[in-house]
């Protein structure tokens, strides 16, 4: 490896971090599956392997709707539709302070503009996130 020039030794250890990657979450997957169907084991909804090529894919319950696997992303936009903001969080979180907060953190992070007004899907409305937001600007 050693005899490559540098930008080809960094793709290389990128492949091969990446083959180990994909070998460790094949491994969790036979050990999952195994189990599952031979051992009739329940796993906690945080150890559930519910996508290969999607690791922050989570399954979604939303009142009376049908349950679905995907994802719970936080997309947020400018006045003329320029996206300021996108996050996929890790895991189940709830959708209000949790993920509301630090997508309007990153917005002004990275475009260096307070909002003067945000309109929020009423599913993530709580309190404690408009006191933040307020106290923002």
């Amino acid at each position: 490896m050693e005899t490559l020039p540098s930008s080809r030794q960094k793709l290389l250890k990128r492949v091969l971090e990446q083959i180990r990657t994909e070998i460790a979450d094949a491994k969790r997957v036979v050990e999952y599956a195994d189990g599952r169907v031979f051992h009739e084991k329940r796993f906690p909804s945080t150890e559930k392997v519910l996508s290969l090529s999607g690791g922050l894919a989570i399954y979604i319950i939303k009142g009376s709707r049908n349950p679905v696997i995907g994802y719970k992303p936080q997309l947020i936009r400018s006045e003329n539709g320029f996206v300021a903001s996108l996050m996929v969080p890790h895991g189940i979180a709830a959708d209000s302070i949790e993920l509301v907060v630090p997508a309007v953190h990153a917005s002004i992070n990275r475009s260096r503009v307070n909002a003067e007004l945000i309109s929020i899907d009423d599913g993530y409305a709580s309190a404690k996130g408009r006191d933040e937001l307020l106290g923002m600007g």
